[in-house]
């Protein structure tokens, strides 16, 4: 098989799609992974925690986010699949929280008035 065919394959284009997600969550995750490291093994003192919480949250995470998404083009940013798939996802975890939110709500009210 060419090059070019194989640039055109379906599965090569479903590897690259994969490659751009994790190149965007990996450092997302790692930079997670290395607070939680840190905020574990005790090399920081407690008070810097929530300074550096915030550091991360309000600067960090957004520029990286922007810098990813900045260098992809608009179409593969509006992919309506993906999109699609985000949109079937948020909505599904919206539905579980509150479904989880209800149901201890109803809890907590049983227990404080017994019948």
């Amino acid at each position: 098989m060419s090059p070019r065919a194989l640039r055109n394959h379906p599965r090569v284009a479903i590897l690259a799609r994969r490659q751009a997600i994790l190149a965007v969550t990996v450092p997302f995750f790692a930079l997670v992974l290395l607070g939680w490291l840190a905020a574990r093994a005790g090399p920081l003192p407690e008070s810097a925690i929530p300074g550096l919480n915030a550091y991360v949250l309000f600067f960090a995470l957004p520029c990286m986010l922007f810098r990813f998404g900045a260098s992809l083009p608009l179409d593969r940013l509006a992919d309506p699949p993906l999109l699609g798939i985000y949109l079937v996802a948020a909505m599904l975890m919206i539905a579980i929280t509150i479904a989880v939110s209800f149901s201890a709500i109803a809890w907590a009210f049983s227990q404080a008035n017994p019948q």
